[in-house]
């Protein structure tokens, strides 16, 4: 891994790396492809220790600490291949895909995916449980500050220092170390024109994995998606964020404010272009 053609599908979770990773794999690329979502174990270790929780399966826990040694394991061989480019030896470029979503959607995704540990098994939880759990800080830390405390430290690019084409959906970065190919949530179908861009792979089919529609939770989370409703003042933190600004107007913004505030009141095509233009996607 530290002298081939290494690509990272390294992004913050719920963003769609599973049918990233099933759809590269129709192409006979010569990289070694691995997917992950941290590479710092500062961030991984917490996260593996809540984990260790009664409520949790053992079968979680015992994945967690496999996790917790293979992002430790990659760590280290990034690193060692950015101090060999350093010193002149001829270590291909660490190529990268990773990926972005408006946290609200990613935050009430991550619920449902992980619904065992937020809530006790066997017991539907009701909207004012859901919206309590919506509503924790720590849910939204993670994916707010990911391009500054993962993907920044480990390929010395820096995403907020060009603007982000939002009509587009995705862009590509390069340094003398890395390239790195970033697509907002809502640009996934894009994917093979991506993938051509940054790859020079061939225009594809998508294969779409980890479906939310393919879940036995499918039906609940629509229902919660299309009834929740938030604080203004709790929205306005999330959507006014450094991330947020960035990457989406104001007018994509206020459409997601809206959206979360009174959903009912949306019209289905501005709700559309702003929430629900992918089909929904997991890890």
């Amino acid at each position: 891994m530290i002298f081939r053609r290494l690509l990272l599908i390294y992004q913050m979770p719920k963003t769609g790396s599973q049918t990233v990773e099933a759809t590269l794999q129709q192409y006979s690329l010569p990289h070694q492809i691995v997917r992950l979502h941290f590479l710092s174990s500062d961030l991984a270790e917490p996260l593996v220790a809540k984990l260790q929780s009664p409520q949790v399966p053992n079968a979680w826990k015992e994945n967690a600490q496999d996790q917790l040694i293979f992002t430790k394991k990659m760590s280290r061989i990034v690193r060692t291949r950015k101090w060999f480019r350093t010193f002149g030896l001829r270590i291909p470029k660490l190529e990268v895909i990773t990926a972005l979503r408006e946290p609200i959607g990613l935050g009430l995704s991550t619920i449902f995916e992980n619904y065992n540990y937020f809530f006790p098994a066997g017991q539907p939880a009701t909207t004012a449980e859901y919206l309590e759990v919506l509503q924790r800080p720590r849910l939204y830390d993670f994916s707010q500050q990911w391009f500054d405390w993962e993907l920044k430290p480990f390929t010395g690019i820096d995403v907020y220092q060009t603007p982000f084409p939002r009509a587009k959906g995705y862009a590509l970065y390069e340094n003398g170390f890395a390239r790195v190919l970033l697509y907002r949530y809502e640009a996934l179908a894009k994917l093979p024109e991506m993938l051509f861009e940054f790859l020079g792979c061939e225009r594809r089919p998508i294969i779409s994995r980890n479906l939310a529609s393919s879940k036995p939770y499918g039906a609940a989370y629509v229902q919660a998606k299309d009834n929740l409703y938030l604080p203004t003042a709790f929205l306005t933190s999330q959507y006014e964020s450094k991330m947020m600004r960035h990457f989406y107007s104001d007018v994509e913004r206020q459409n997601l404010h809206l959206r979360w505030t009174q959903n009912a009141k949306v019209a289905p095509s501005e709700r559309a272009s702003t929430c629900n233009s992918v089909q929904e996607q997991k890890l």
